[in-house]
């Protein structure tokens, strides 16, 4: 090999001797890293790259918060029929949904006797029921000693009539 004197190899440096200390601390490799907010490069990002998980959070919460309602809304808007219609003789609704079917147990005010509460399942639960999406479900109404007044297997008989009936005249057909 050919060396040229004082340029100072591997085997010519003085190892007792201290070697100078780098100017910047050399990083240890823990996975440690500082906080997005201190790294140099943070400010410079926009900001949805800077706060995504916050963004990802609300999303992710806002899209169940959409699920729930949507789930629920049905049955709440049936309780409210159910109650509403009933003028005051219904006071509480329970519906449970198994695989069995839906099942609603339908809770009389007091002092509700078993003529109305056939009368109240016939013209309050069952048209109730049908027209929001539940005509097969099963259905109980009870008085507040938890006794039966009616179910979905209650017969109802011919409409009552109505105090002002309303004719009906038919028009005359007209030609074109």
């Amino acid at each position: 090999m050919n060396e040229v004197p004082g340029e100072g190899t591997a085997r010519d440096a003085d190892l007792t001797q201290p070697v100078a200390a780098p100017l910047q601390p050399i990083p240890r490799a823990t996975g440690w890293q500082l906080p997005g907010e201190m790294d140099p490069s943070w400010r410079s990002r926009p900001w949805p790259r800077r706060h995504w998980r916050p963004l990802l959070f609300l999303g992710l919460v806002a899209i169940v918060t959409v699920v729930l309602v949507g789930f629920f809304s049905s049955s709440l808007k049936t309780v409210n029929d159910l109650t509403a219609g009933s003028n005051g003789r219904i006071t509480g609704v329970n519906e449970v949904t198994t695989t069995n079917g839906t099942t609603f147990s339908i809770y009389a005010a007091v002092g509700v006797g078993p003529a109305e509460g056939v009368e109240l399942a016939c013209s309050v639960v069952r048209p109730i029921l049908a027209r929001d999406g539940y005509s097969t479900a099963r259905f109980v109404v009870l008085d507040r000693a938890g006794d039966v007044l009616a179910t979905e297997s209650t017969k109802c008989g011919p409409p009552t009539p109505s105090p002002n009936p309303v004719t009906l005249v038919p028009r005359p057909a007209t030609a074109g």
